[in-house]
């Protein structure tokens, strides 16, 4: 129920819909769900171009802006492009780094079509006149591509924090340590893993789906609770001391956002694209470093008092960054292209 817009703004394509819930429904292989993960972006992006004639400029994502693009130069519409991650090529450099340290976590039905996304990303990029990205590291990624950095604008994302929190101030026999997302190497769960062995004096949880690879042992300080509905998982931002996401790829990780608004310190990467500032809100450490993460984790352990101020900043960081602030950011991003386009 989309505020502030009548039902003749809005443009609902049911069938399609319909369609696309069955297609993911059926597909069982890594194959059959990129099959239709690109039917589904291909589709959308062309049932959307059918409606350009209105429009002076057309914002659409990555790997389903495509065809509206095309259409969109054809007409004279402006284009903005937002990249929600760093660009697949350098998440499947970022993967292969991984399975060579961790070849047990190789995914068994490999890349899937992952060159076929990479391609249309880079036909995207070509068409847009603006590209919009969630954090510095998107922005390194599409550099590295060849994207020239005057047309990239970082908008970092935003939550709405809940009312009802209380700031960490004391722990208890064992630092409390929470995971939120994929159980999977891109989330840099094998390192998560490794370092868990030599960290007794830790307990973690790991919320998420996916399954561990065969083989793999799971630490007994380790719980793997598995996923849960939205509405559940601040029960356990509330349970944790700590929030860690050794990510290797993401664009803004959500889940950050949500940590930070319950005032729990963040121990991630630089990859997960986040707004915690090292040595403020947590610790920024490097991917794929087991031994980062234990002396991140040990820190807290060895000063139990900078829980209660890292908690308090945590929170206050949140609130710089709500859904409200995020329009503003974004809309400033966009008035150059505002003013290009005369309004």
């Amino acid at each position: 129920r989309p505020e502030g817009l009548t039902k003749d703004q809005v443009c609902c394509h049911n069938s399609f819909g319909l369609a696309y819930y069955w297609r993911q429904r059926a597909a069982k292989s890594k194959q059959e769900q990129d099959r239709v993960q690109l039917w589904a972006g291909s589709m959308f992006s062309a049932l959307a171009s059918n409606h350009l004639e209105r429009c002076g400029a057309i914002y659409a994502f990555n790997t389903s802006a495509l065809e509206c693009f095309e259409r969109a130069q054809f007409d004279g519409v402006a284009t903005i492009l937002e990249q929600t991650i760093a660009p697949r090529r350098l998440e499947l450099e970022l993967l292969a780094e991984s399975e060579e340290r961790y070849p047990q976590w190789r995914d068994p039905e490999g890349r899937g079509l992952s060159q076929y996304f990479a391609e249309r990303e880079e036909q995207e990029w070509t068409l847009a006149d603006t590209i919009v990205c969630g954090s510095d590291f998107v922005k390194r990624g599409l550099m590295r591509q060849g994207i020239p950095g005057r047309q990239i604008h970082v908008v970092p994302y935003g939550i709405d924090p809940p009312a009802d929190w209380s700031p960490k101030t004391t722990l208890g026999n064992r630092l409390r340590v929470l995971f939120v997302g994929s159980i999977n190497a891109r989330k840099g769960v094998p390192a998560l893993m490794e370092a868990s062995e030599k960290l007794p004096c830790c307990e973690f949880r790991l919320v998420g789906g996916g399954r561990l690879p065969e083989g793999i042992s799971i630490p007994s300080n380790v719980r793997i609770v598995g996923p849960v509905p939205r509405t559940e998982v601040s029960h356990h931002y509330r349970w944790a001391d700590v929030f860690l996401l050794p990510s290797l790829c993401e664009g803004s990780a959500t889940v950050i956002y949500e940590a930070l608004s319950q005032g729990v310190p963040v121990i991630c990467t630089p990859n997960a694209g986040s707004v915690v500032r090292d040595g403020m809100e947590g610790k920024i450490i490097p991917a794929l470093d087991p031994a980062a993460i234990r002396e991140a984790l040990e820190s807290f352990l060895a000063a139990p008092n900078t829980l209660e101020p890292c908690s308090q900043r945590a929170r206050s960081r949140a609130l710089e960054h709500t859904l409200e602030s995020y329009g503003d950011r974004l809309l400033t991003a966009l008035a150059p292209m505002e003013v290009a386009l005369g309004r």
